[in-house]
C-alpha cells in the first residue's frame, strides 16, 4: 500500500468532519427540535383548554364580581 499524499489526507479529513457534523445533527439537534415541537403542541392544546375553562368561570356572575374586587 502506498503512502497517502497531503491532498489525500486533506480529503479524508474534510469528509470526516462532514460526517461528524451530520451525525451530530441527528444525534443532538434533531431530538431537541422534535421535543420543542411536541412541547409547543402540548402548550397550545393546554392553552386552548384553559381559555375554555376561563370563559366558563367568567360566565359565573358571583365570580365576576369577586374577580373585579380583587383587582
Amino acid at each position: 500500500m502506498r503512502e497517502m499524499s497531503y491532498r489525500d489526507k486533506m480529503i479524508i479529513l474534510i469528509i470526516s468532519i462532514i460526517i461528524i457534523l451530520v451525525a451530530g445533527f441527528f444525534v443532538l439537534i434533531r431530538p431537541t427540535y422534535q421535543k420543542l415541537v411536541d412541547d409547543t403542541t402540548t402548550y397550545e392544546s393546554t392553552k386552548t383548554e384553559w381559555d375554555g375553562i376561563q370563559q366558563k368561570l367568567d360566565a359565573i356572575p358571583t365570580l365576576k364580581n369577586h374577580h373585579h374586587c380583587l383587582q
